[in-house]
């Protein structure tokens, strides 16, 4: 009997180290007798070896009948991954994300095609999560404004923004539903308290011998953005919200130079980690108590157990000055080449 091992990679739980790691070590993988997927992949989009994106595209029973209308090579891959002999590990941020009709439809390929199912995954407490998210969606181009900058802009709470703090329990409740036992979810917090890691305590969930066969090709993703990065960046995508709302036109090659100068020009002026500030939580904090529950109901007490941190509110403005003038003059060097 083949084994699936299906790795939910929830985002910011080290999931494209994982994917990085494994991708660039498909021959060891295979070695052990597991066989690690290589969909087509446009650079620009990013990590090739997240799976999700190519196969939930593939459980969508609507696109399953334009198949011709894809790249080829991606059909022809998730088929060889189903009929191949080998156990099979696939790893995408997506899968966390998917709808039910999805899930059930990957599931019922594994099924047909021989496969018992492992899916297993990471999952970071939910004040530690949201701050994750917050910074990952404002690095992708989203404001919140939730996230204030110290005197310049002051934290608030839109009308029309009701899921303002990331979560993820309702997601969890539909994997469980659809996996049940075969579903085993882990604490990111255990996983960072690994003698080598996080992506070392994901193939140790795989397979014992994993780890110390890959151990010396661990890649590791693009770090975090800090606590000044973070907020920078969400000003400045309120100031290109308001022109596009104004019907202004930006293109998305100077979006990307503003985002790259901002994180270039900020990246040595401090190294504090994001949190919401006390202000910013207190905005919230009824929200956190209900997913705190929630979670704690579908995962137990340990999944929930964290030291809520803030940030501080008082930014310095010499920082700020400097790292405006920084961004400013990378920005200008970028649009002349």
């Amino acid at each position: 009997m083949k084994t699936c091992y299906l790795h939910l990679g929830f985002h910011k739980t080290a999931t494209t180290s994982f994917q990085l790691s494994c991708g660039n070590n498909r021959e060891k993988l295979i070695e052990e007798g597991i066989y690690y997927p290589k969909f087509e992949y446009q650079d620009r989009k990013g990590n090739r070896w997240n799976h999700s994106g190519n196969i939930r595209f593939l459980c969508q029973p609507i696109k399953r009948k334009k198949l011709k209308n894809i790249k080829l090579f991606n059909k022809l891959e998730y088929e060889k991954s189903l009929q191949q002999t080998h156990d099979l590990l696939l790893s995408g941020e997506g899968f966390s994300c998917m709808k039910r009709e999805e899930l059930e439809t990957l599931k019922k390929d594994l099924l047909d095609n021989g496969f018992v199912i492992k899916a297993f995954g990471l999952v970071r407490s939910p004040y530690s999560f949201a701050c994750s998210a917050l910074q990952q969606t404002i690095k992708n181009g989203k404001f919140h404004s939730l996230i204030g900058l110290g005197d310049a802009y002051s934290p608030h709470i839109a009308g029309n923004n009701k899921n303002y703090l990331p979560e993820r329990s309702q997601q969890i409740e539909l994997l469980f539903d659809v996996f049940r036992d075969n579903l085993q979810l882990y604490s990111f917090k255990q996983a960072i308290s690994h003698i080598d890691g996080p992506v070392s305590f994901l193939l140790s969930q795989i397979k014992p011998s994993l780890s110390s066969h890959l151990k010396k090709d661990f890649k590791n993703s693009s770090p975090s953005l800090t606590n000044l990065q973070a907020r920078l960046m969400n000003a400045t995508n309120r100031c290109i919200l308001n022109k596009l709302k104004k019907g202004e036109k930006i293109s998305k090659k100077v979006f990307g130079a503003q985002m790259l100068a901002i994180r270039e020009q900020t990246k040595q002026i401090t190294g504090e980690k994001f949190f919401l500030t006390e202000k910013e939580f207190k905005l919230v904090e009824s929200q956190y108590n209900k997913i705190s529950r929630r979670m704690e109901q579908a995962l137990g007490h340990s999944f929930v157990q964290e030291n809520i941190q803030f940030s501080d509110p008082n930014i310095d403005p010499n920082y700020l000055a400097k790292a405006f003038a920084g961004c400013v003059s990378s920005l200008t060097i970028a649009q002349i080449k």
